[in-house]
């Protein structure tokens, strides 16, 4: 029974942070539903990509110290394009090789018409918004820099 209820927990906190990435997704300045309209030059979003990549290093290395392990999940926030639409969307991340993150889009596109939900695509590192680290041991995420610029 431990074994379930474990597994039931790892379930509903993935689902919760697939919520919580989701709802932090956004795109071009005003809102809509629950989509958060940011241009891609807004101060915020250019805040936490820097933030991101001055930071980039340390989740790297949790990510080749810790991918294999189903206890921790790995996300990115990326600007994706459609002609001349553009849409800041999430990532979870299933792999990393040499300088590029391969994973799954996180986010249901609103804007961008040439992806969907859990596409895979790929990432250049040096493009990477924001990223976020899920750590089911200890139930904590760390990043999530854009965050503070859709407050």
């Amino acid at each position: 029974m431990k074994l379930i209820e474990k597994y039931v927990k790892m379930l509903l906190v993935t689902f919760l942070l697939v919520v919580l990435l989701t709802a932090c997704s956004n795109i071009p300045e005003s809102e809509k539903g629950n989509i958060k309209y940011l241009s891609k030059d807004n101060p915020g979003v250019l805040d936490a990509k820097k933030q991101a990549q001055t930071e980039m290093g340390w989740f790297i290395a949790n990510w080749q110290n810790y991918s294999n392990d189903s206890h921790y999940i790995f996300s990115i926030k990326n600007n994706f394009y459609d002609g001349n639409e553009y849409e800041h969307m999430w990532v979870t991340v299933t792999d990393y090789k040499d300088g590029i993150f391969y994973g799954k889009l996180d986010n249901d596109p609103f804007v961008v018409k040439n992806l969907k939900y859990n596409d895979t695509v790929s990432v250049k590192k040096e493009n990477v918004e924001d990223w976020i680290m899920y750590n089911g041991y200890l139930d904590k995420a760390t990043g999530g820099f854009s965050i503070n610029s859709l407050k």
